[in-house]
Order: structure tokens, then sequence, then C-alpha cells
């Protein structure tokens, strides 16, 4: 396991330049109110009496004391009914008065003014909304629901900016222009510059230590996802930044168990991409083996179809096969263990659930989508698997690409990810098995198969890995690229690009 360097060691490879203005821009600009200038009262729940007033609310329940003093009915509900003196007519209501307003209704308030965010300036309201809407769904599977978090990123700087640049970022790779790609390069360097503040005071709260992690890892999808250049070395402070402090939080279990739902999705995320990296690239992944199982029992990015089949026991595997292949390595000596393949191989060919078309004639309209989001998930999952088996027989067992158990796992990943509609949302997470299917890929067919998927992909994602690992798979399927072992195929793929 790679031993994540100290806080200390984390702040000083941040450019200390960056604590200073860019381009006539600093962190502060990112944050500030459209009104700065204006002493803002009211703080987030307040009481709907003292919102009319503008005064600091103590937010004590069920009575704050300002309105006990000023002898008003004090009110915490969430939307706030105004009644006139007229009488309803007719129906059940008659002879009574009646509600004829709602203060708080949607067509009334903003998306991100409803989750509180009203100090923020109209850009900044905009980024929240979009990040809301578009990219956040990105990171999951279509049947996994979560709120962002926002409560969280209103305390944290930090975490707030990453946020804004992943959206800002976002949206520039979706309409490009030059002034929106100069503008989320101001947003990413605030955002870094905000978060080596932060670091250097030291991480005393466990609140702000969640915040540090959550920053660290949207960094390293900012920077590894959505816009990555070959070589960059920030990703991978990225993450270690957020192995630090996951560190001082108590290490990873501690991290996973106490996590809220949408942070736990993040850390699954970031748990996943540090997996993938570690396989591509030949190092030992962060999250030991048997913590994955401690996913399934929260919020993952995939969706819990209800079975007993989950992509945990599968990562499970792969990160137990990645440090064998490394204790290989390490000891050259050393002879492969049969009984240790049969084992990996058995553990990844467990029988998945099967749905026939007669166990679903009579259902509901409900029961037959529940079924759809079944087999997808199961298509998923399986490619996953195939994805496993290639590793097996090519970074531990050393098969050459054109054997025959390679080329049989790899049209069976082809053919399971080829079930995945683009609605579900489930094409979005399985840039992994098609980056191990399509380097694998000898057969022209396979191949284009590959090259138009990932086409449909890059549409529905604007991810800039993407385009990373399309470049790549046009390299390695050039005459005499796919010679040699796994790790001598993917020697050349940029560390600093993470794929899922």
């Amino acid at each position: 396991m790679v031993n994540p360097p100290s806080l200390l060691n984390i702040v000083l490879r941040y450019p200390a330049s960056l604590n200073m203005q860019f381009s006539g821009r600093s962190a502060g600009y990112w944050l500030q109110s459209p009104k700065a200038q204006k002493r803002i009262r009211t703080v987030p729940g307040s009481c709907w009496p003292c919102r009319s007033r503008r005064v600091m609310c103590d937010l004590q329940k069920p009575n704050c004391r300002k309105c006990a003093k000023a002898d008003l009915p004090c009110n915490f509900s969430k939307r706030l009914l105004k009644w006139q003196d007229s009488l309803a007519s007719r129906g059940h209501l008659a002879g009574k008065n009646i509600p004829v307003r709602d203060s708080t209704s949607r067509r009334d308030s903003a998306p991100s003014q409803e989750l509180g965010i009203s100090t923020l300036s109209a850009s900044q309201q905009s980024a929240f909304d979009y990040f809301r809407q578009k990219v956040w769904p990105l990171l999951f599977v279509g049947g996994v629901e979560s709120s962002v978090p926002f409560t969280l990123a209103l305390k944290s700087p930090p975490l707030l900016l990453a946020i804004l640049a992943l959206a800002t970022t976002h949206k520039a790779i979706d309409s490009p222009t030059d002034e929106l790609w100069i503008e989320c390069e101001h947003a990413r360097l605030a955002c870094i510059s905000s978060l080596r503040i932060e670091l250097a005071k030291g991480t005393k709260e466990e609140e702000q230590s969640r915040a540090i992690v959550m920053t660290s890892i949207f960094l390293c999808m900012l920077d590894g996802y959505l816009n990555p250049q070959d070589g960059m070395a920030a990703t991978i402070e990225h993450q270690l930044g957020a192995q630090a402090v996951i560190n001082i939080l108590g290490g990873p279990l501690e991290a996973i168990s106490r996590a809220a739902p949408n942070e736990l999705i993040l850390l699954s995320e970031f748990a996943s991409m540090d997996l993938s990296r570690a396989l591509i690239i030949g190092e030992r992944p962060y999250i030991a083996p048997e913590l994955w199982s401690k996913f399934d029992a929260g919020r993952s990015w995939w969706e819990d179809i209800g079975g007993e089949e989950s992509p945990a026991a599968i990562f499970k595997e792969l990160a137990k096969m990645a440090h064998y292949a490394l204790d290989l390595a390490d000891n050259p000596e050393s002879e492969v263990s049969v009984e240790k393949v049969l084992g990996f191989e058995s553990n990844l060919q467990a029988p998945l659930k099967e749905v026939s078309l007669y166990s679903v004639m009579h259902d509901t309209t409900e029961d037959l989508a529940q079924h759809h989001r079944y087999m997808e998930a199961q298509s998923l999952f399986r490619a996953f698997r195939y994805c496993a088996l290639i590793y097996l027989y090519r970074a531990i067992c050393k098969l050459p690409t054109h054997h025959k158990l390679v080329q049989q796992r790899v049209q069976q990943c082809l053919e399971s990810l080829s079930m995945l509609s683009e609605q579900a949302g489930y094409q979005t997470c399985a840039l992994f098995p098609y980056c191990v299917a399509g380097a694998h890929s000898i057969a022209d067919f396979h191949q284009e198969t590959v090259t138009k998927n990932l086409d449909i992909i890059e549409i529905q994602l604007q991810f800039g890995n993407l385009k990373v690992l399309q470049s790549y798979l046009r390299t390695l399927w050039q005459p005499g690229r796919q010679a040699g072992d796994w790790f001598h195929m993917f020697k050349d793929f940029s560390k600093g690009v993470y794929i899922l």
C-alpha cells in the first residue's frame, strides 16, 4: 500500500504562488457575494419573523429568543402560508379563512435558492444549478439518488470552489469559448489556493477534514476526468492529499463508516478510480480488499439491485489480484500459485441470477422497469467480471493478447457492454471495461465497436479523459503495439488520467 505523505508535505507541494492573485482574480473573488458591501443579517434556516425583520435568528426551536422577546409567533416551517380575510364559500373549507399564496413557491425561487444559497451571486447560483443538474448525475448510475453536498460546501470555501470549478469546466467542454476556458482555469487555481490555505491551518474538526477529502476528490475528478493533461502531476497530488486526510480521520474504514450518503458515493468513486489506476499503471491500491464490502452497507456509485451480486465483490477480487501481481513482480523467482489462480477464476465466474421472459410476462409496468434496471446492472457487473478475468490471464498468468482465453473474455465483455442503454447512465460508468476490452481487441470489428460506443459516451459525458483513452487505444491498435504483458501494454498510459 502506498503511504500518503503528511499534510505538511501536501501543503508544500502546492505552489506558494497560488496564494497570490492570478490574472487579477483571487480566491476571494469566487466567494464574494454580489452585494458584499451590504451586511447580511439573516442566517440559513432562520424562522420567518426573523427573516422578515432581517435580524439574526439563534435557531432555537420551537421558539427563538428574538421572537420571544418581541412577542411574535415563531415559525420554522419550510413554507410560509399567507392568508386573506375573506371566507371560503364552498367545499370542506366553507366558512373558514383559506391560504391564497405560498410565499416559497417554486415559481418564485430558483433551484439553488430553494437550497438556501441565496447569499451567492447569480453566476455562482447558476454554476451550482449546472453542477446539480449536469455534472453530479454523471458520477453514478441512473438508479442511484443522492443530494449534492451543498450544506457542507457553504461552510467550506475550498469545497465550494471545487464545485464551481467542476461546473465551469464541464460547461467549457460542452460549449467551448476562450472566455469560459480562462474562467475555468481561474476557478481551478482559486480552489487549489483556498485548499492550500485551509491545509496550512491544520485540520482541527472532523467536518473540516471531511470537506477537505471531498475537495481533493473533486479536484481528482477535475484534473483526472474532465480536463486531464498528459503527464499532469497535480492529479496524483490531489489523490495523495485525500488519502492523507482520510488517514487523519482514522483510515479508510473509519471514513467509510462515518460518511454521509453523498460523501459515501464520492468515497466509492474515489476508491474505484484509485483501483482502476493502480491496475493500469501497476501500483498497489489504497483501499484494502476486505474494505470493499463496506460500500454495500451504504450508498455507492453503483445501484443496489436487491440481489446477491455487487461490483464490490468484483473490486475486492481485483484488489487482491493487484497485490498478488505486484508480489510476484517483487519476487521474480517465485512461481505463480495454481491454487490462487483457480481461486480467483472461481470467484470471478460466479453465476448471476437470470431473469427469463416467462418470469416477467405478468408483471406490472413498474415491475418490468425494475427488471430492466436489473438486467442493465447485471450487464455492467458482468463486464467488470470479464475485465477482472482478462487481468488475471494477462497480468498474473502472463498469457499473450491473442490467446483464446483472453479473446473469449474480450468478446464476452463487449457483448455485456452492448446491453447497456444510453439513457440509464450505465454507459458512463463503464469506461474501465471499455479500456481493458479495447486494449485487448485485435479483431477489427471489436475495435470498431469500442470506437463507436466511446464516441457515444463522449457526447453524454463531455469528459476529457474520453479523448485521452480514445487516442491511446488508436495508438495501441497499430501493428506490434499489443505485444508484451499487461504492464508493458499500459506503460505509456498517462498516470494523471482516471477512468471508471
